[in-house]
């Protein structure tokens, strides 16, 4: 009895990895982003332009080292902060 099954030659669907521009571009980066600052533990400091209720910007810092928010309303105060941070 002849078989047509030769485990060699099996084929397996292939998995393509995304194209550099998904990558870099995509949610695919965010995401390794994202897992490497949790398993290597990133000390950057965070920072995210935010907007009020009432339309005013405002800069949210996360310092990771000192596991504290801050809130800033002008981005010369943040990079006072940074500076003063970077000196410590």
């Amino acid at each position: 009895m002849k078989t047509d099954f030769n485990p060699i030659r099996q084929s397996f669907p292939s998995v393509s990895s995304p194209s550099p521009q998904v990558w870099q571009n995509g949610r695919f980066k965010r995401a390794w982003d994202r897992l490497m600052q949790y398993c290597l533990g990133n000390p950057e400091p965070r920072i995210t332009l935010k907007r009020d209720r009432s339309g005013e910007h405002y800069w949210v810092v996360y310092d990771p080292t000192m596991n504290q928010s801050l809130t800033f309303w002008s981005a010369p105060e943040v990079r006072i902060w940074l500076e003063e941070r970077y000196r410590r």
